[in-house]
């Protein structure tokens, strides 16, 4: 289970969606079903969380995908030059609520809503980068996360689909939690 998106429709307030794979017994088979759930959130004057109400089912987003099994492993000149950039795109997009902190990192006329700081960045354990060609890349990044309320931390996975032009410039196309 983990947070896979956050609107803000008011300045303390919040709807979370969680994403979830579940097991459910139907009868005497045990079937896995993947749930979306937003929970509204309020943030209260003393800057607590505080769940307004009971979450709501949603139909889940698709998933990110796999890259397809022709790609290969990127060069090691990509992995340097994106390493760095990935996880202060990471750090940006878990611990920011507004779009414009991305807009130098994502591709021109493209909006990705950060996740809003319902966590804390700790460091990007892993990133494998497929490169899909013409410049177009797949990292398949594990974010390490802390839970401020509780301290614990937390590994997230997501797919970062970008782009690096002739002069070594990167830029985010497309996020997907995974």
């Amino acid at each position: 289970m983990y947070a896979q998106q956050v609107s803000h429709p008011a300045s303390n307030f919040s709807v979370v969606s969680v994403e979830a794979w579940c097991e459910v017994s139907e009868g005497q088979a045990l079937q896995i079903r993947h749930l979306v759930l937003n929970v509204p959130v309020l943030r209260t004057d003393s800057g607590a969380l505080m769940i307004t109400a009971p979450p709501t089912i949603v139909p889940p987003p698709a998933l990110g995908q796999k890259p397809p099994s022709t790609a290969k492993n990127a060069p090691q000149d990509v992995y340097d030059v994106a390493k760095p950039f990935i996880s202060d795109f990471m750090r940006i997009y878990l611990t920011s609520s507004n779009a414009a902190d991305l807009a130098n990192m994502v591709v021109p006329n493209t909006t990705i809503q950060p996740m809003g700081g319902f966590v804390q960045f700790r460091q990007v354990a892993s990133l494998n980068i497929h490169d899909l060609g013409k410049g177009h890349y797949e990292a398949v990044v594990i974010v390490n996360v802390q839970d401020p309320a509780t301290q614990t931390m937390l590994p997230e996975q997501f797919l970062v689909d970008f782009l690096k032009d002739d002069k070594g410039h990167l830029e985010v196309e497309k996020v997907w939690q995974h």
